[in-house]
């Protein structure tokens, strides 16, 4: 039987867990953007973003969406297994890109999605930010397993 306690120590876990992933995720979305830079400055300058370090902007979501999917896909589910980080981390980066898209598509509109080359260059950042973000995961999992060992 779990005493109360037992359960507020379990949910400031929880918590803790879920922020220290959104930072993670925050920190991955950076060093992403950094090195996406030539395309993601284009992008940048086509929706009016007019700041010296875009990089944080643009990871900004991901800070949001990282902690939000580990809560609701480890922490609220307790699943532990490593292609739920897989899960956490292509859904966070997903999340945080298709929130860029659509301001794209809500200064240029829908048209803009038909050309071929801007439809090719968001394909290939979601795609990219899918896969860093899945491969981000694991170390994370990772970690959590070993602290829950050692706990």
């Amino acid at each position: 039987m779990t005493t109360a306690l037992q359960a507020d120590a379990g949910s400031t876990s929880t918590m803790a867990w879920s922020i220290f992933t959104g930072i993670y995720m925050f920190i991955v979305g950076v060093t992403l953007s950094s090195n996406l830079y030539s395309i993601l400055s284009v992008f940048a300058e086509v929706i009016g973003l007019h700041v010296t370090n875009f990089s944080i902007v643009f990871a900004s979501p991901a800070f949001v969406f990282g902690a939000g999917a580990w809560w609701g896909v480890v922490e609220r589910r307790d699943a532990g297994l490593y292609r739920h980080g897989v899960i956490v981390g292509g859904a966070t980066a997903l999340l945080t890109g298709l929130v860029w898209t659509i301001v794209f598509v809500a200064i240029w509109e829908v048209e803009m999605l038909i050309v071929p080359m801007n439809a090719f260059l968001i394909a290939l950042v979601l795609c990219i930010a899918v896969l860093v973000g899945g491969l981000a995961g694991l170390p994370l999992m990772f970690v959590r397993h070993q602290v829950n060992e050692i706990w």
